[in-house]
């Protein structure tokens, strides 16, 4: 088996905690040599816009068209993972087959202008890519060999681009050699860069002499003849970094649930740790500029409404200057203001809500106008206010005796403008019901509690949190509108559970509609014909032998006989959104799936459900 499927499960883990995914995230999640005055800015998971520092948009390359790319160079491999940009050439981790067990893995060189790409060099079995980036000239890239149960080394690459042409030569070099026989021996990387994964040994050797690694939960320092000197060990105490220079380390340590309970810095030229004095609870770093530290600062006043500000941190002097603050929006889902901006060269990069859209900017850290530009990369339009507002309502529940928060709840309703319909005030009174329903479950949680368990609150207690977000708002054929909701609880444990709903409404009469008020067949039709659709989307992840190929079948079944089987007896008229042309079914994580396959899906026609083209047709 190769290595990378640990490898890839660790790192999506990582991925769902920052919010950062390689090919496709909101942060500076790239790498990119430092010496070039722009930044790469990967937007909608799918397309990469590079910026200069004065908020010009000099390319954008959209993974889609890539893809095209590599078909009309009649090449077979798939772009998987963006890794860098150098030189106008883009460069991707990509796979051929979709197997894990026996699909071939190599990382490619892409020419978007004169569309060629060219194929570097493959991973072999037992090996996975450590490092991939530019450094003075050349390509260097570190290859972690042999699995863990095994003797491990590493082999580097040294690879060479021709001038004006898309052609490498790759070599091995071993004049790092002391330095990599020692990093083996230390179990994690620590990031000079928030996000720049890669970003290769050899630069940071290079740019500062030293390169940091960790071993349980103590930080050291090793020099390019494999020297290493342990310059942080707290004893029994859980340790993350967040980033480093010539000068400083920031970290912070964390309490039994990995929560950050303290940040600090080591001062290199002093060798000594010093606290940071700002609150762990609701803080984390972005940047290290010199000796500046850039951090945002979440203060919620009321639970689940994400307001932020961005600060910069002076580590000497500790002086506290707010750069930046935004609101949280009620409606607006996945954005959280502020969350994971870019920040290099005295410029900052920051996704904003304005106008319905969310949209990215930058401003001058400097600008004591806080002068913000508008960069010119195609804003998320957020259909949620396209037919109305969304209000929220947020809850504390406390014991009534010691005033312990026990029950925490956020809900957002959406209210509909008058003018799409006569009967807007019914619809909004019962989108409120609901809401209001859910409110008074919460405050009054906790008021028959006994004093018996005070003590044992702040120690022993979890307190439980419910969120009800808008997701999406539709009007479905000029009648029924369509109101998503997602949903969220979580009383302790690895994770919460998810839910979703949505609420239908006749425009025309103000009526609350379900599934029932349409469907005339029977309950057996209607579960055969979704257990079929689950058979089908079953049967599109096996290959041509009926096998089950594919790394990303998300069912718990061995055949699709077996999913039919488990969704028949599943299938209600409850899990269903009505669409402009029929409806989506969905089932619950563990109803056919584990909890990692979230909810599948299977879509089915108006015609096919209800006989007609067009719903109330």
């Amino acid at each position: 088996m190769k290595r990378r499927i640990i490898v890839l499960n660790c790192f999506l883990c990582a991925v769902l905690l920052s919010a950062c995914t390689l090919g496709g995230q909101n942060s500076q999640n790239v790498n990119k040599d430092e010496t070039d005055d722009f930044v790469l800015i990967n937007d909608n998971y799918s397309v990469i816009y590079a910026s200069d520092l004065e908020g010009n948009i000099t390319g954008k390359y959209d993974i889609e068209d890539i893809k095209k790319i590599f078909a009309e160079n009649g090449s077979s491999f798939t772009p998987r993972g963006f890794e860098l940009e150098h030189d106008g050439i883009l460069y991707y981790y990509c796979y051929e087959g979709e197997d894990y067990l026996s699909r071939i893995e190599a990382y490619f060189a892409v020419d978007p202008v004169k569309r060629e790409i060219a194929e570097i060099f493959r991973e072999e079995d037992d090996e996975y890519v450590d490092t991939f980036d530019y450094y003075n000239g050349f390509f260097y890239s570190a290859v972690k060999t042999g699995s863990y149960d095994s003797e491990q080394t590493y082999k580097v690459y040294k690879i060479a681009k021709e001038k004006d042409e898309l052609k490498y030569t790759v070599s091995e070099d071993d004049s790092l050699k002391a330095f990599y026989d020692t990093i083996l021996f230390y179990n994690a990387d620590v990031n000079r860069v928030k996000g720049q994964y890669k970003e290769c040994y050899e630069k940071i050797l290079g740019e500062q002499g030293f390169v940091l690694r960790e071993l349980n939960d103590e930080i050291f320092k090793i020099d390019a003849q494999g020297n290493a000197e342990c310059i942080v060990s707290l004893s029994d105490k859980r340790l993350s970094t967040s980033g480093y220079n010539n000068k400083f380390l920031l970290f912070y340590i964390m309490d039994g649930s990995y929560n950050a309970i303290g940040y600090y810095y080591y001062d290199f030229d002093q060798n000594k740790i010093c606290d940071i004095n700002i609150e762990p609870s609701v803080s984390s770093i972005e940047a290290l500029d010199e000796g500046v530290m850039y951090y945002t600062h979440n203060d919620s006043t009321e639970y689940g409404m994400r307001d932020a500000s961005l600060h910069s941190y002076d580590l000497v002097s500790g002086k506290d200057r707010t750069i930046i603050t935004r609101k949280g929006v009620p409606g607006t889902l996945y954005y959280s203001p502020l969350s994971s901006p870019i920040i290099k060269k005295g410029k900052v990069i920051f996704r904003d809500f304005k106008g319905q859209k969310i949209g990215w900017y930058m401003s001058d850290i400097e600008d004591a106008d806080n002068t913000i530009v508008e960069l010119a990369i195609e804003p998320e339009h957020v259909d949620t206010f396209d037919y109305g507002t969304v209000e929220y309502t947020s809850v504390t529940s406390c014991c009534p005796h010691c005033g312990y928060e026990l029950d925490k709840l956020y809900c957002e309703t959406f209210q509909l403008d008058y003018h799409y319909s006569e009967f807007s005030d019914v619809i909004n009174k019962a989108l409120y019901a609901k809401t209001n329903e859910i409110a008074e479950r919460i405050r009054n949680a906790n008021e028959n509690n006994s004093d018996e368990y005070c003590d044992e609150h702040e120690e022993w207690s979890q307190v439980t949190e419910e969120v009800y977000e808008v997701t999406k708002v539709n009007i479905i054929n000029d009648r029924y509108l369509a109101v998503y909701e997602n949903s969220y609880w979580y009383g302790g444990g690895a994770h919460g559970m998810p839910s979703r709903d949505q609420y239908l409404f006749d425009l025309q009469t103000g009526k609350q509609l379900t599934f029932e008020d349409f469907y005339k067949g029977t309950e057996e039709e209607f579960k055969t014909l979704i257990a079929t659709k689950v058979k089908e989307d079953y049967e599109s992840y096996e290959d041509e032998t009926g096998e089950n190929s594919s790394d990303d079948n998300p069912y718990f079944a061995q055949d699709s006989d077996s999913a039919y089987e488990v969704a028949y007896e599943s299938v209600n008229y409850y899990n269903i959104y009505f669409e402009e042309d029929g409806i989506i079914y969905y089932f619950f994580p563990y109803d056919l799936g584990p909890y990692s396959s979230g909810f599948i899906e299977v879509f089915a026609s108006y015609e096919e459900v209800f006989g007609v083209s067009t719903l109330g047709g």
